[in-house]
């Protein structure tokens, strides 16, 4: 290319203009610098993208609950621990050592019950839901019987 200066018109001086150069840098003109990618691939693409959020988002949630899950137990063991520890003084407490004990610190006087005191009731007198049915009048009127001898 031997290209010395423009004319005002457009014109070259010292080559002359032929239609392939004219095709030529119409052609450079609208080229695309740009890289055209396949729209399988970019499926593919944005697939995996997706499928690859959805995981650390699965990764990250189980990670949550497995740190809710160990905090859960840890409180669960601490009830535990608490519970045997007041089943241990319930049990300790209802001794009869210690019931004496502790009507004597309180200054009652109560003797146990006599064998004429005592209601014994049978199995089928108590109903399955735990309520007492006939035999609780049973019982008040072995009481009357008792006290009125």
């Amino acid at each position: 290319m031997n290209r010395m200066c423009q004319g005002m018109q457009g014109r070259v001086v010292g080559k002359v203009r032929t239609e392939v150069d004219i095709v030529r840098r119409r052609n450079r003109k609208k080229v695309v610098k740009a890289y055209a990618l396949p729209v399988p691939l970019a499926g593919l693409v944005v697939l995996a993208g997706s499928l690859a959020l959805a995981y650390v988002w699965m990764v990250c949630r189980c990670q949550t609950l497995g740190d809710e899950l160990k905090q859960l137990e840890t409180h669960r063991d601490v009830l535990l621990k608490e519970y045997q520890q007041e089943l241990f003084k319930w049990t300790r407490l209802k001794a009869p050592q210690n019931l004496e004990r502790a009507l004597m610190q309180h200054n009652l006087s109560m003797s146990w019950p006599s064998s004429r005191q005592v209601v014994r009731l049978r199995m089928g007198d108590v109903e399955d839901d735990g309520m007492i049915g006939a035999g609780q009048q049973m019982a008040s009127v072995s009481r009357m019987k008792d006290a009125i001898e």
